[in-house]
């Protein structure tokens, strides 16, 4: 059983996907599992049979259409057997000691989670290319109140056991948006711990010119954003 299991979603990113892998691939520690989990998306397995030269331990599911992140996410963690789970985006990027930083710093919580830089982005012909500096967005320490409000956390800083699923359940797939804060929200409720661990580990791309991609949904449907927010904001204590 590996210590980590790394979940990656990925979805009609065939040129971003192996710079995904690739950094995974690069970690300093090595004890852990991959599952790709391909929802619905262009056929990648070509890419999927070339990483696994680097990363044996890699485990590759297809949704036969496409079911949203909170489905992918809960596939793959059916099929984990790492003791920790942590997240990588497939248009995202991990320093070489993003893994050792929960090795050193998680200790013994339940939830931690690292800091990392935006990098806005442009989208040509399916790959992201850079051009703003690297911007530190999110660094703020716990605080279960205010995460009740507003999520500050990224998908990609995060890890927690597997065990905590067992009580605050999987993701919430009627959600298309917002549903890692939905997660980090019931973990909080339930009265887990966060370890925040103040070291930048990686990089988040965000195209600001393509408001297709989800993280542009409160620009181009503003009520539907609103409407998984209120729902999410109506979900009680976890006992």
């Amino acid at each position: 059983m590996p210590k980590y299991s790394v979940v990656l979603a990925t979805y009609n990113r065939p040129l971003l996907l192996p710079r995904a892998l690739g950094t995974v691939a690069r970690q300093t520690v090595k004890d852990f599992e991959v599952i790709v989990v391909n929802d619905g998306g262009c056929d990648v397995a070509k890419i999927i049979d070339v990483v696994r030269k680097y990363i044996p331990n890699l485990i590759y599911i297809i949704h036969e259409k496409n079911r949203g992140c909170a489905a992918a996410y809960n596939t793959a963690i059916r099929a984990a057997t790492g003791e920790r789970i942590v997240y990588q985006s497939d248009d995202d990027v991990w320093f070489l000691k993003h893994l050792q930083a929960f090795e050193e710093g998680m200790e013994d919580y339940p939830v931690a989670y690292s800091d990392n830089v935006r990098v806005n982005c442009e989208e040509i012909g399916g790959n992201l290319y850079n051009f703003s500096p690297q911007q530190k967005e999110y660094s703020q320490d716990f605080d279960a109140a205010l995460l009740k409000k507003v999520n500050y956390i990224p998908q990609s800083c995060y890890c927690h056991r597997r065990d905590i699923i067992e009580r605050i359940g999987f993701y919430d797939e009627s959600l298309p948006v917002l549903v890692d804060w939905d997660f980090f929200r019931r973990a909080a409720m339930a009265g887990y711990p966060f370890k925040h661990i103040p070291i930048v580990t990686g990089e988040y791309w965000y195209p600001l010119d393509d408001k297709g991609w989800l993280s542009g949904l409160l620009e181009t449907n503003p009520v539907e954003w609103h409407r998984c927010r209120d729902m999410i904001l109506k979900k009680g204590k976890i006992k």
